[in-house]
């Protein structure tokens, strides 16, 4: 069970990704994509009460969309998160409103 998650920055200019990476998660302190470090560049807490008996935070989706640059991707991404009941979708970078 993680008890923290954080959002990442790979410190490779060439790279240049940000993602997020839960307590105990494989890549560790290492970038997914090009296996460069990282710095972090957010931290919270995960409420102890959000999390069910098996350990799994209950399912409340959320949608991150960063640097998506095609209207019509987002437009498709909003009408999937729909779909699924997403309860926010946070638009940053590039990313059309």
């Amino acid at each position: 069970m993680s008890s923290k998650y954080e959002i990442r920055t790979c410190q490779n200019p060439e790279c240049d990704l940000r993602y997020p990476l839960l307590t105990d998660h494989p890549f560790g302190d290492r970038c997914p994509r090009c296996m460069g470090p990282t710095v972090s560049i957010l931290t919270r807490v995960l409420n102890p009460e959000s999390v069910s008996e098996k350990g799994q935070p209950p399912i409340q989706l959320e949608v991150f969309l960063d640097n998506i640059r095609s209207a019509w991707n987002v437009g498709a991404i909003f009408r999937t998160a729909d779909g699924f009941g997403v309860r926010n979708i946070y638009l940053c970078g590039f990313t059309p409103t």
